[in-house]
This record gives structure tokens, C-alpha cells and sequence, in this order.
């Protein structure tokens, strides 16, 4: 299990070692270009290029969402 910031969980995706991932929505919108990213490094150059979330399960706490999802890792050239 990581819990980090954007760089801890760029790199894991990068080496392949996380299979599933847990998002939490809340009912607020922050906003902003100085907000930070659950996930920061390079990023991708495209949509093609993304790390696919499969198999979603919504779970409902009270006003908060979570998502469960797992990583489907493909083959990209970056």
C-alpha cells in the first residue's frame, strides 16, 4: 500500500508495481492551476498513452464517493 504525493505515485505506476487504486471524491470543487495532482511526473503526451483504470467498484460514505479500480497495464513507447 503507497500513500503518497504525485511523484511517489507516478514512479509506482512507472515501475508496474501498483495493481489497484482507491479515489475518493468529495462533494467540493477547489479548482485551480496551483492544485495538486494525485499524480505529477512527466505524464503522458496523449490519451492513448494513459494507464487505463478496468473493473471500477463505487462505494458510497455518506457524502463521499470512493472508486476501486485496478491498473491495466499495456505496452507504451515513452
Amino acid at each position: 500500500m503507497l500513500e503518497g504525493g504525485g511523484l511517489l505515485n507516478w514512479s509506482a505506476l512507472q515501475s508496474n508495481i501498483v495493481n489497484k487504486v482507491q479515489t475518493y471524491i468529495a462533494p467540493k470543487l477547489l479548482g485551480g492551476t496551483k492544485r495538486k495532482s494525485p499524480v505529477s511526473g512527466i505524464g503522458m503526451a496523449s490519451p492513448s498513452q494513459a494507464y487505463s483504470l478496468v473493473n471500477p467498484s463505487i462505494t458510497f460514505l455518506e457524502e463521499d464517493i470512493l472508486i476501486e479500480s485496478e491498473v491495466q497495464y499495456v505496452y507504451r513507447n515513452h
